[in-house]
C-alpha cells in the first residue's frame, strides 16, 4: 500500500486515533490528528441515575443470555463497571462486539466474543441467526449515553428483553487554537470522520471559508448513513468505506489514490 504523500485529517477520539495515524504514515501518507469527539467516564454526581441503572444491570449480569458491546469504549468503560462485582465472569453468556476491534478488546479481557461481519455495524450483527428470533432472551447492551437505539429497539421488537447499560459519554471536544488551525491550514487532501457526531463537530469547528473548501474535497465516512448526512451539508465527494475500522479506512484511502 502506498498513499504517495496523501495528507489525511484524522478526527478519531484521542484514545482511538493511534492505529490509523500509524498506518497512514507507514503507507507514505501524512496524518494530521485533531480529535473531534471526546469520550469521558460517567460522573458520580451528574450521572447518578445512569450509574445506578448500569450498576443494577451489573449486579444481574448472570441473568443475561447475551451481552453486546457496541465499541471499544463500551468494553473499556463497561467492563470497568462489571469487574468489581464479577472477578470471574459468570458462565452461560454469549458475548458480542460491534466490529473486529471491539471483539478483540473483549478477548483481551478473557471473553471469547463473536463480531458483526461485513459492515461491522449494528445492522450486520442483527443479521446473525441467533438474533432473528430471540424470544424471551435477556440481552444486555454496553453503550454510551444516548446515541442510536436501533439495536435495542430491533431486538425488543423481535421478542428479546433488552437493557442498555450506559457507561460513558461522547461529548464536544475542547480544541486549542493550534488544533483549530490544524483543521484547515493548510487543508488536508482527505478528511476521515468515523460517525455522524464527528461530522457534526467538524462542521461546527470549521470556519465558513474552510467549509466551502472541504465541501469539494474527498470526505471519507464509515457508512452510507453518515454519507447521507454529509451530502445534506453540501459535501460533494463523499466516499463510504466498508466500515469504521482501520483496515477498511486504509483500503478506501488507497482506492482514492489509485483513482486520482
Amino acid at each position: 500500500m502506498n498513499l504517495g504523500g496523501l495528507s489525511v485529517l484524522v478526527t478519531r477520539p484521542e484514545q482511538r486515533a493511534g492505529e490509523l495515524v500509524e498506518a497512514i504514515r507507514a503507507a507514505g501518507g501524512e496524518a494530521r490528528h485533531v480529535p473531534l469527539l471526546a469520550v469521558t467516564p460517567l460522573d458520580e454526581q451528574r450521572d447518578a441515575p445512569v450509574l445506578a441503572h448500569t450498576r443494577d444491570c451489573a449486579r444481574r449480569l448472570d441473568a443475561y443470555r447475551r451481552v453486546i458491546a457496541i465499541s471499544v469504549n463500551a468494553v473499556h468503560y463497561g467492563l470497568h463497571c462489571l469487574r468489581p462485582l464479577w472477578p470471574q465472569w459468570p458462565p452461560g453468556i454469549d458475548w458480542y462486539g460491534i466490529g473486529a476491534a471491539t471483539a478483540a478488546a473483549l478477548a483481551e479481557q478473557g471473553l471469547n466474543a463473536a463480531a458483526a461481519s461485513g459492515a461491522m455495524t449494528s445492522e450486520a450483527l442483527l443479521e446473525r441467526a441467533e438474533f432473528q428470533r430471540p424470544d424471551g432472551e435477556h440481552i444486555l447492551i454496553l453503550c454510551g449515553v444516548g446515541g442510536r437505539e436501533t439495536l435495542a429497539q430491533t431486538l425488543a421488537a423481535r421478542g428479546a428483553r433488552v437493557d442498555r447499560a450506559e457507561c460513558y459519554r461522547r461529548c464536544d471536544p475542547v480544541l486549542d487554537s493550534e488544533q483549530r488551525r490544524a483543521l484547515w491550514q493548510p487543508a488536508a487532501d482527505v478528511v476521515c470522520v468515523n460517525s455522524a457526531e464527528t461530522l457534526a463537530y467538524l462542521w461546527q469547528y470549521l470556519p465558513e471559508v474552510a467549509r466551502r473548501l472541504y465541501q469539494t474535497r474527498p470526505l471519507l465516512v464509515p457508512s452510507e448513513r453518515v454519507g447521507a448526512s454529509a451530502r445534506a451539508l453540501g459535501f460533494t465527494r463523499v466516499v463510504a468505506a466498508a466500515n469504521a475500522g482501520t483496515a477498511a479506512t486504509m483500503s478506501a484511502l488507497q482506492d482514492l489514490v489509485s483513482r486520482t
